[in-house]
């Protein structure tokens, strides 16, 4: 059952197929309010790299159009395959590594902090909460960022994670397994 609970997959025109604990799979279509005006960031705002990253032009910061342990396809302008779920450190390791690597042409990609990553929120959306033309195959699920929280009763550390499902803001025990979408500063 835990492998059902942590099996997310959508698809480009917005479907998010997740297979509940009970197996019975759901779907949800990204709803969008039409009021441009209720909009939390203009998606003209964002510069496509076209190697599978987009630049925030007026935080400066540069972001994986992917989920990490999706792949970007140009041809389609989508994000194939499924998002890592991956606990907190192991998520800062995938960094490192991404970083090491050296395939996205820099080495200082990272967790985003929990007020990057709120940015990317789109609050006139939901199913996911996020613009799915510029991060396509974006799940409704709870993503890791790099700012840690204090446990309560202090056994095990806490991290912070934002959903782009309807839950928001959470403090997360670091072992939880979330997805992560990588950030840079820069151009």
């Amino acid at each position: 059952m835990d492998r059902c609970l942590r099996s997310f997959r959508s698809t480009v025109a917005g479907f998010l197929w997740v297979v509940g604990s009970w197996g019975v799979v759901a779907h949800a279509q990204q709803v969008c309010s039409e009021d441009s005006s209720s909009r939390s960031f203009s998606a003209d705002q964002f510069h496509d790299n076209g190697d599978g990253t987009v630049t925030d032009r007026r935080s400066q910061k540069t972001w994986m159009r992917c989920v990490a342990g999706q792949q970007w396809d140009a041809k389609q302008r989508a994000c194939l395959g499924e998002g890592l779920l991956l606990n907190w450190m192991d998520a800062r390791s995938y960094a490192e590594q991404v970083n090491q690597d050296g395939v996205f042409f820099f080495d200082n990609w990272r967790l985003p902090n929990i007020v990057e990553l709120a940015s990317i929120v789109e609050r006139s959306c939901r199913n996911p909460r996020t613009n799915l033309t510029i991060f396509p195959g974006t799940p409704a699920a709870f993503f890791w960022s790099g700012t840690s929280a204090r446990a309560p009763g202090g056994f095990e550390p806490d991290a912070f994670a934002m959903d782009f499902g309807p839950k928001g803001l959470r403090s997360a025990s670091t072992a939880t397994p979330m997805l992560v979408r990588l950030v840079r500063t820069g151009l």
